[in-house]
C-alpha cells in the first residue's frame, strides 16, 4: 500500500468513529495515532516525496466532505501548495463552516480565524 492509501485508509476509519465510540478510550488513541500518522504522511510527501503531491491534491475533489477536509488541513498545515491549491483548500475548509454540523463547523470556524491571523494573506484568495 502506498502513503497516500495508507492517508485514505486511515481517515476511513477514523470517519467511521461514531459518538459512541468516543467513550471507548482504544478507540480514541488508536484515531489519534491514525491522526497522528497522517499529518506524518503529509510532512513525508513534502520534504521527501513531491512527485506524490499532485496526487495528493486530487483527495480534495474526494466524494467525502470529511475527508476533503482533512487532506485541506494538512495542505495548508505542513505542505507548500500553490495559492490556486491554498484557495481549494480553504474553501473546502469553508464549506465545512458552512454546513452548521456543531462540532465540525465550530472547530474549523475557530480553526480558520486562527489561521487568518497567521496568514492574512490567505484572506485574499
Amino acid at each position: 500500500m502506498d502513503m497516500i492509501e495508507t492517508y485514505l485508509s486511515n481517515l476511513q476509519t477514523i470517519n467511521n468513529m461514531t459518538l459512541d465510540d468516543y467513550g471507548d478510550k482504544h478507540k480514541v488513541k488508536r484515531n489519534n495515532k491514525l491522526s497522528s500518522s497522517n499529518r506524518q504522511i503529509a510532512t513525508e510527501i513534502e520534504s521527501t516525496y513531491p512527485e506524490y503531491k499532485e496526487n495528493f491534491s486530487k483527495l480534495l475533489l474526494h466524494d467525502n466532505w470529511k475527508i476533503r477536509c482533512q487532506v485541506a488541513h494538512h495542505m495548508l498545515e505542513v505542505m507548500n501548495y500553490s495559492e490556486e491549491y491554498r484557495k481549494m483548500a480553504l474553501e473546502e475548509i469553508k464549506d465545512v463552516i458552512n454546513r452548521n454540523i456543531p462540532v465540525e463547523s465550530l472547530g474549523n470556524k475557530m480553526w480558520l480565524k486562527q489561521w487568518y491571523e497567521q496568514h492574512p494573506e490567505d484572506k485574499l484568495l
